[in-house]
């Protein structure tokens, strides 16, 4: 947000577009930082967290057996986790573009997507440190 303050009669302020711009292999998206996205974030990625855990456990109990149809089960159940967690964030079919970007890697797209959140996380921490130092000049 900037500030001017014209001909002390007048204050104008902008407001941010309410989004950040993403490029990820020169794809563009939009991530969204309305208060009810931010909350539909930590909503989904939580629960999304909770289903990894359970398909880790269950990945962990697949490696003294050698059923190859349940491994490729949890790997499909995993590849939805992360295309749900991609999709919420970056908007419809982004996996899918992602997916196709990077040759049908999804290691590739989960790595950048985890590069995407550090960056949003590390954004948002400077914005309330600025916040604070903002609020102590005045």
């Amino acid at each position: 947000m900037s500030k001017q303050i014209k001909n002390n009669k007048e204050i104008n302020v902008s407001l941010s577009n309410g989004f950040i711009p993403v490029n990820i292999g020169g794809l563009e998206f939009k991530l969204l930082t309305s208060d009810r996205k931010r909350k539909e974030y930590r909503q989904v990625l939580a629960s999304l967290e909770e289903e990894q855990k359970v398909l880790l456990k269950q990945a962990d109990e697949l490696k003294d057996t050698s059923d190859e149809i349940s491994e490729t089960a949890v790997y499909e159940k995993t590849i939805k986790i992360i295309k749900k967690a991609i999709d919420t964030v970056l908007g419809k079919d982004a996996f899918n573009q992602l997916y196709e970007k990077a040759g049908e890697d999804a290691e590739a797209i989960l790595d950048a997507f985890i590069g995407v959140m550090e960056q949003y996380r590390a954004i948002q921490e400077k914005n309330k440190l600025q916040q604070f130092v903002d609020g102590k000049k005045k």
